[in-house]
């Protein structure tokens, strides 16, 4: 947390106030969320930080939910109450689960990222905040298009060895998420359908990550998750040797900590495939451009949309009047004047194979 020193006093109240007792379940004098406020807020402390009383709660959610391993602390989400004690809690379990898979099993962790992309690719999300428990959520509406994109013709891979043979040279637009970032193997994929050049040579964009570091933290959310679902799993076998209130107590944290790794994953994926390739020409030479995405959060599809749709890069049309459409067309020497014989095929075929061209579904050229 950026308020470590917050961080510490919390965690140092909670365990002196606890350890003596020595307990696996919550005890009535255990304290809440109230009994640790009013334990730490010093106004002099407080004032000299600008930290916020509020700012208590939050710190008391991360040490729960968050990333960083804090041993030994328990807490139950009935009584709401904190406490350390000798025993593994469950977090120390999943902790310990998911560095043997990061060390152990980084394809499995891949596969997961890529499963929950190509999932969001045809979903936007909107965040659920359950004020009881303090937890969040997400709810997902599935759509089957935007704008050039549909449902069909969306993909996510790992890499371009994956991507190759599966994006094919068709006239559909087609929208693809890689895991990993190589601008030689996008310009490819972008031109070429195997070892053949696409005869199709505008219909394919590519969203990616633009960083290693977005990637890694990426990877490290996906292993917690995954250790999170096997922990749950097996919550009677680690605790076989306890009440099963104690089993019942770690489950709930299971499960907890399961939905925040499940949302942090949904939440980073939608924000760090944040740089997009695109086909175009320059100089008369055809190449691929890339750009950052704006910066809506509801869905990865809608994000490369709305960017490549900008009035500042226009590569993909929202609207088309016979006057545009016939400024573009002469770019590719195309006329729809009278007495010219330019088909409706012609003019949708001219869209989907010359990069100079935007990219328009077919419905605004009819």
């Amino acid at each position: 947390s950026d308020k470590y020193d917050l961080v510490k006093i919390v965690l140092r109240t909670i365990f002196l106030s606890t350890y003596p007792y020595d307990k696996y379940t919550p005890d009535k004098v255990f304290p809440t969320n109230s009994d640790i406020a009013l334990m730490v807020y010093e106004p002099s402390f407080f004032d000299r930080r600008n930290y916020m009383p509020t700012d208590i709660i939050d710190v008391l959610k991360t040490v729960i939910t968050g990333i960083r391993e804090v041993r030994h602390l328990h807490y139950d989400e009935n009584t709401g109450r904190y406490w350390f004690s000798r025993v593994a809690s469950v977090r120390e379990w999943i902790e310990n689960e998911a560095r043997n898979i990061l060390r152990t099993e980084r394809e499995r962790i891949e596969n997961k990222i890529v499963e929950e992309t190509r999932k969001l690719l045809v979903s936007r999300v909107e965040e659920i905040d359950w004020h009881r428990t303090g937890s969040r959520g997400y709810r997902r509406e599935r759509f089957r298009k935007v704008e050039v994109f549909d449902e069909n013709n969306v993909y996510a891979f790992k890499n371009y060895d994956y991507a190759r043979d599966n994006v094919p040279d068709n006239d559909s637009y087609n929208l693809v998420a890689l895991l990993e970032r190589d601008k030689d193997s996008i310009e490819r994929l972008i031109y070429y359908y195997r070892d053949s050049r696409r005869t199709y040579a505008n219909t394919v964009v590519v969203v990616t990550i633009s960083t290693r570091e977005k990637v890694d933290s990426l990877v490290n959310t996906a292993a917690h998750l995954i250790a999170a679902e096997k922990v749950s799993k097996i919550i009677d076998e680690i605790y076989e040797r306890y009440d099963k209130i104690v089993r019942d107590i770690e489950r709930r944290m299971a499960e907890t900590l399961r939905n925040a790794y499940s949302i942090q994953l949904i939440s980073d994926i939608l924000s760090f495939y944040d740089i997009v390739y695109y086909p175009s020409v320059i100089d008369s030479e055809e190449t691929v451009i890339s750009t950052h995405v704006s910066a809506s959060s509801k869905s990865i599809t809608d994000r490369v949309v709305d960017t490549l749709s900008s009035d500042i890069i226009g590569k993909i049309l929202r609207t088309l009047n016979y006057s545009s459409l016939r400024e573009y067309l002469r770019k590719v020497q195309i006329s729809i004047s009278p007495g010219h014989k330019a088909t409706l095929m012609d003019i949708i075929n001219a869209f989907k194979t010359r990069p100079v061209l935007p990219m328009v579904g077919e419905e605004r050229v009819y």
